[in-house]
């Protein structure tokens, strides 16, 4: 497991640096490249973590509200540590990516398309599952008389 994790990782700093070193090329190393080059990353683990935690969330029965705020703070805890930790990591980064084959590159590309993949998969699966979840609830139960009512009247009026 933990060397799952640390090849995710892995690809997650290889993303990074890619688009670091495209848009830096183009555009120059002073164009905020690193923050820019840091949103797909941050795209993907939070398409991957959301339904985790939500999943959590949902199996002990916490407040839609107080969730939302606990994952945004746990994310926040993640932008921070992984942009920390891809900034300071750029020199060592270059270094170990600069030279690498095209047959090296082209592996490291198939890996990062299936983990896109994947985690766009998981992502789609996992709303379609949670909308049909939700419109299967909305079904069960019917409006209480008084909503009803105020419906009338908008309607009416």
């Amino acid at each position: 497991m933990k060397r799952i994790f640390q090849q995710i990782c892995e690809l997650y700093s290889y993303i990074y640096y890619r688009i670091y070193t495209w848009l830096a090329k183009y555009f120059g190393k002073y164009y905020t490249a690193d923050q820019i080059g840091f949103l797909l990353p941050m795209i993907l683990l939070t398409m991957s973590l959301a339904p985790i935690y939500n999943l959590c969330s949902f199996m002990i029965s916490v407040d839609f509200k107080d969730s939302i705020f606990v994952f945004c703070i746990i994310h926040a805890f993640f932008i921070v540590r992984m942009s920390n930790a891809f900034t300071r990591s750029l020199p060592q980064m270059d270094k170990k990516y600069r030279k690498e084959s095209k047959v090296q590159r082209k592996k490291r590309l198939k890996k990062v398309i299936l983990l896109v993949v994947v985690t766009v998969f998981w992502f789609i699966t996992y709303m379609f599952i949670a909308v049909m979840e939700a419109s299967s609830v909305s079904d069960l139960t019917s409006p209480s008389p008084e909503i009803m009512e105020q419906l009338k009247d908008i309607r009416n009026s």
